[in-house]
């Protein structure tokens, strides 16, 4: 005869709270599991950055810049973030000369031979490039101011005796200009000298009446000195690269994307990867970018004179009392929310890599990937 199971009290009690806490614990882990934070990242863009600092000129940089009339002169410090604005602006200056440089000489050519006393034919004269590209303006304007162009081989005497207008000009304060019809060309003579203005006057004159000699000679000169010019600017444009360069860091847009229920906080480095042979056994360390708060100490706050003795350039620079930090902010990524981020390499990419980075990216075959990103959960 089979025995009948007995249970007692206890048995059911101790059983019945086991099986509770097993299964509230189950649950809790299984509900945090559920509402977990769920970020995920993806490059947006790559490019290159130097980082924002006060960079020390080489005495032949300033040179440079001296002997250069499109750029002002540099300081012994200069921003970088201004060099960069210089580079670019040198480079735009270059391929605008290059191309008024071709226009004018082939203005030049197409009226080669003709006598430099004779007078021009409206249709020929509107084609001069001097009323089509304004950068062939400022050089002359500027070669008149700092004396670097004469008295063209026609005097405006002579001029206004025997060659008609083929324009109507007119003078106005600190200018002369002459009536195209749909527009009008000034020629300004703002802070010259009497002598300078006269040579400006004739150089408005000589183009109002056409005469052939005068803008055969301004043309020469132009094509004289943009050809000076170019040449310069890509030796400045050099010595800037040689500056810049070394300081040339890795940069890329993140966007972050938390699909879970819970916020995630991402820690502020991350390691990025070329995916390319030449750096297969590199790694890059990439930091957050750090935006500053607006009344953040800056060494160009403290002397305004200096200010006055080039612009933003500097002579001397000096230390805060408190330096700033240069830790990278925590970023915090609410639920179900996007966050578009910034990181910058901590170091320069340095040496060799540079043209080798500058190559690849180039040809617009530049990938990249993020190795590892460590992220805090709560």
């Amino acid at each position: 005869m089979a025995q009948a199971d007995s249970f007692s009290l206890l048995q059911v009690i101790a059983t019945s709270s086991a099986t509770f806490i097993t299964s509230g614990i189950g649950g809790a882990l299984f509900q945090k599991w559920l509402t977990r934070s769920k970020p995920s990242i993806s490059i947006t863009s790559v490019g290159f950055e130097v980082p924002e600092e006060l960079i020390r000129l080489p005495e032949s940089l300033q040179i440079r810049s001296d002997e250069n009339a499109w750029v002002r002169k540099f300081k012994n410090y200069e921003e970088s973030e201004d060099l960069l604005k210089f580079h670019e602006e040198a480079q735009t200056i270059t391929e605008q000369l290059r191309n008024a440089l071709e226009l004018a000489q082939t203005w030049l050519q197409e009226n080669e031979g003709k006598d430099i006393s004779s007078a021009i034919a409206l249709a020929e004269l509107k084609k001069h490039p001097y009323f089509e590209d304004v950068i062939i303006g400022s050089l002359i304007l500027g070669g008149i101011k700092r004396a670097e162009i004469s008295n063209p081989p026609v005097v405006l005497e002579q001029a206004s005796e025997v060659y008609e207008d083929l324009f109507e000009t007119k003078e106005m304060d600190e200018m002369i200009s002459i009536d195209l019809g749909k527009k009008r060309v000034q020629f300004s003579f703002d802070n010259m000298f009497s002598k300078q203005k006269m040579q400006v006057e004739t150089l408005a004159k000589s183009f109002a009446k056409g005469i052939y000699g005068n803008l055969a000679y301004y043309t020469k000169e132009f094509i004289a000195g943009a050809n000076r010019d170019i040449n310069r600017l890509q030796q400045l444009s050099k010595e800037l690269e040689s500056v810049l360069l070394p300081r040339l860091r890795l940069s890329i847009g993140l966007s972050v994307y938390n699909s879970g229920k819970s916020s995630t906080v991402l820690y502020p480095y991350v390691g990025l990867k070329i995916l390319d042979q030449a750096f297969e056994d590199r790694s890059f360390l990439l930091a957050i970018k750090r935006v500053q708060k607006p009344g953040a100490f800056e060494i160009k706050n403290l002397f305004p004179m200096l200010k006055e003795r080039g612009e933003r350039g500097k002579d001397i620079v000096v230390s805060g009392l408190l330096p700033e930090t240069s830790t990278s902010p925590y970023i915090d990524i609410p639920p179900e929310k996007f966050k578009e981020l910034k990181l910058v390499a901590t170091e320069p990419i340095g040496g060799d890599d540079i043209s080798i980075v500058k190559e690849i990216y180039s040809t617009g075959l530049l990938t990249c990937q993020v190795v590892y990103s460590r992220r805090l959960r709560y």
